[in-house]
């Protein structure tokens, strides 16, 4: 298999956007989970991560995002894509901190773009423009919750809102446990954008919302992006994974993934119905694409969940968290 080799990566993310923006910006609007049966787009204040099938290929890309007064930067900083008619992969990255070099060079990431727009905003009837060198980029039908955009190759995209999000202050997420609030401390504990960084070589971002789980993974030896719904309650967790893709092995040679559901919207937007006759309390146990990660045991500040072949544990955070790039706010189902 092909593959571009990861070289050194430094990481660093832009700090929470201003809540005093400028009437009119209005980036707020933006916040969410949008999805159509080919893409799907989860925006906070400050990250956006977008999945796109075309053809044979999946992509996956993450931007950040910066908010000056009523101008709105996004910056792609990584791009992986896998094709499933040759099961090659591509990724291009730059450093995520200090500037703008591409740090992974290889022939196959020429046709990789890393975009970099600088977009004003314009609010008219109903609808919220993104404007690039004053041609719309992007149109919010905040009323309807349609977001049409436009793609490299000039076609347009709707897509659907499908959950909204709305930010935080940092705070002490609650540690106190019962059998009674299993599920809602969990759902809280995994809300939030964080990042780990143990090393040159690894980098993991994660985006947690109330009902929908995000990541972005890179090591020497692995490539995990992921998009998956999940929920919980007192029993444990139910989740389950609508776009997966993975490789793996120092050359990247094997373990190839590269997955969305047939029809993304569908299935990103239905709500999981959990099932408590299939939570077997010794194990997780995959249905399909539904994977239910039974309770293994809970006390204050920790409760551990049945995982396939390994156990899970969920942690609150402090407003104080290092790893914590910004908060979401809590909504109960």
């Amino acid at each position: 298999m092909k593959w571009c080799t990861i070289f050194s990566l430094s990481i660093v993310f832009l700090m929470s956007c201003s809540s005093e923006q400028q009437d009119g910006t209005k980036w707020d609007y933006f916040y969410g989970v949008w999805a159509n049966k080919n893409y799907e787009l989860v925006r906070t204040a400050n990250y956006s991560l977008l999945f796109e099938r075309d053809g044979s290929i999946i992509s996956s890309n993450l931007q950040r995002v910066s908010v000056k007064g009523s101008m709105i930067n996004l910056n792609t900083r990584v791009k992986a894509m896998f094709n499933n008619s040759d099961s090659t992969v591509m990724l291009k990255a730059k450093d995520l901190f200090e500037n703008n070099e591409v740090v992974i060079q290889h022939p196959m990431t020429n046709n990789l773009i890393l975009t970099d727009k600088n977009c004003s905003i314009k609010k008219i009837s109903g609808k919220i423009l993104l404007l690039e060198d004053g041609n719309t980029v992007e149109e919010l039908d905040f009323k309807n919750n349609e977001l049409r955009m436009k793609l490299a190759d000039n076609r347009w995209e709707t897509l659907f809102l499908i959950e909204k999000i709305e930010m935080s202050e940092p705070y002490d997420m609650p540690k106190n446990v019962t059998e009674d609030n299993i599920g809602q401390r969990v759902q809280e504990w995994q809300l939030g954008t964080s990042y780990w960084y143990p090393d040159s070589v690894y980098w993991k971002v994660d985006i947690g919302t109330n009902k929908h789980l995000y990541t972005f993974t890179m090591n020497n030896d692995f490539l995990y992006c992921r998009a998956a719904r999940i929920r919980s309650n007192n029993q444990g967790s139910v989740f389950s994974q609508n776009i997966r893709l993975v490789v793996r092995g120092e050359n990247r040679d094997h373990g190839y993934i590269c997955y969305m559901a047939e029809n993304n919207y569908k299935k990103a937007s239905s709500d999981i119905e959990i099932d408590n006759s299939k939570f077997n309390p010794a194990c997780g146990i995959a249905y399909d694409i539904d994977i239910y990660w039974s309770l293994n045991s809970f006390k204050d500040g920790e409760i551990l969940l049945n995982g396939c072949y390994q156990i899970y544990g969920r942690n609150p955070v402090n407003k104080d968290d290092d790893r914590m790039l910004e908060w979401i706010a809590f909504k109960r189902y």
